[in-house]
């Protein structure tokens, strides 16, 4: 009885041992499908966001930099790292956010330097990219 408790335990340790690579190297190919499909997803709304023409340069810059920051349609970001990252003054910075809250691109949420994108306003602008450029 003892030798087949043995056994057991030992099948047990080793199927483990054996089975998480294979989880992990799935998780690690999920994971990469993931991003690239966002990396996608995110290139092709920086390319819808230019294409409207309704914003300066340095606006574009600005939305650019908040795409890339977004997790989850979630920016933590603050004027200073802007400022670090594109070399664009804190006053432009504060000028662009208030100009996107205006606009319902972003949003603000119950904590301090964090927006949120407004999934509806990106879809919309993704669906006349879309219009614009299947004619």
């Amino acid at each position: 009885m003892l030798t087949l408790m043995v056994v057991l335990y030992l099948v047990n340790c080793f199927s483990c041992f054996f089975s998480k690579p294979n989880v992990y190297y799935y998780g690690i190919i999920y994971g990469n499908v993931y991003n690239i499909m966002e990396l996608t997803y995110k290139t092709k709304l920086k390319k819808a966001i230019r294409d409207l023409c309704q914003y300066s340069p340095s606006q574009c810059q600005i939305l650019d930099l908040l795409i890339d920051v977004a997790v989850k349609n979630t920016i933590h970001i603050n004027a200073k790292y802007v400022e670090d990252q594109i070399n664009i003054k804190k006053s432009t910075t504060y000028f662009a956010l208030n100009l996107f809250l205006k606009d319902g691109i972003i949003e603000r949420t119950s904590q301090a330097k964090v927006f949120a994108f407004c999934p509806t306003k990106l879809e919309y602008i993704l669906k006349v990219y879309e219009a614009k450029n299947h004619d």
